[in-house]
């Protein structure tokens, strides 16, 4: 005969986890957890890329229509001893930066001007392309503080637009303006400094195999705060804030080798778009000599004299 008390003995035994059990448990949990969490970072970051992709590419079309409707490239634009400038209160100014890491070299800049023609802009190729990209009320309100939505990566988190202040890299001259920033840079063997345009027929590698613009390289220490360190507005022309020349593809972070580069937030690369407006995700170890290649449209002729 059994004994009753054996039964509720073993009855017992079998409620509630173990030690071992509860351990078990918690991990499994905290993996699937880490799991999850991953799974939405890695969805974020790819909606992300698609939209940065999506952004390059109607920037890239902006470029396209203006070239067909203007037969050249937009410039960059850049300084034009004749323009005249006028800052915040009205007083004559050259917009400029001072780089005080290259023994104090001055570069003075132009300033987008909406009564210039397409070939004498002193703005750049992102101030230049504004129409293309139905948003002329900027032109025409004279907004510099205008924040364009496209222009900005959503990957890399921008600030709203301040008045640049000078710091260990440069001094600056913004004429008192609080004018608004880019993510992208155009290929400057294609948006030449003023007064020098040129068009398609310097393409001589074929459109599909030359960068016409991509996401830029930067320090978010440096060019995501109020520094207008190889990150001058749009609005301003000439600048290595709207262009670009290197080989390289950085991802974002304290001390990189930004200036000339290319670069972004993304994990794996950056996001170009080719002169035939085609789009391209190019990893951080693309090849620096093939990359050299689609940088340069072709080895002469790089230019012809705006008009």
């Amino acid at each position: 005969m059994n004994d009753p008390s054996q039964s509720i003995r073993l009855c017992r035994t079998r409620t509630g986890f173990t030690l071992i059990e509860t351990v078990v448990s918690i991990a499994i949990i905290s993996i699937l957890i880490a799991l999850s969490t991953s799974a939405v970072q890695s969805a974020r970051q790819a909606a992300r890329l698609t939209e940065c992709i999506n952004q390059a590419r109607q920037i890239g079309l902006a470029v396209e229509i203006f070239s067909g409707r203007h037969r050249v490239f937009p410039t960059n634009g850049g300084f034009d001893e004749k323009a005249e400038y006028f800052d915040s209160d009205g007083i004559p100014f050259t917009p400029s930066t001072t780089d005080l890491v290259d023994s104090m070299a001055y570069h003075p800049w132009g300033l987008g001007d909406p009564t210039r023609p397409p070939r004498r802009q002193t703005g750049s190729w992102g101030y230049s392309i504004l129409n293309e990209l139905e948003l002329g009320s900027i032109l025409s309100t004279d907004d510099h503080s205008a924040s364009v939505a496209i222009y900005h990566c959503p990957s890399r988190l921008r600030q709203t637009p301040t008045i640049t202040v000078d710091d260990n890299y440069g001094m600056y001259r913004s004429g008192g303006y609080t004018m608004a920033k880019m993510d992208y840079g155009m290929n400057d063997q294609l948006a030449l400094t003023f007064p020098e345009v040129a068009n398609h027929s310097v393409v001589h590698d074929g459109l599909s195999q030359t960068v016409l613009l991509g996401e830029k390289a930067v320090d978010p220490s440096v060019q995501l705060a109020t520094s207008w360190y190889w990150d001058e507005p749009f609005w301003v022309g000439g600048s290595k804030g709207t262009a670009r020349s290197g080989t390289e593809i950085l991802i974002d972070n304290v001390g990189v080798p930004f200036r000339h580069n290319w670069g972004s937030s993304h994990p794996n690369g950056a996001v170009f778009v080719m002169a035939d407006s085609s789009t391209r995700c190019l990893t951080r170890s693309t090849d620096k000599e093939l990359m050299a290649a689609w940088m340069t449209p072709a080895a002469h002729d790089m230019a012809v004299q705006g008009e």
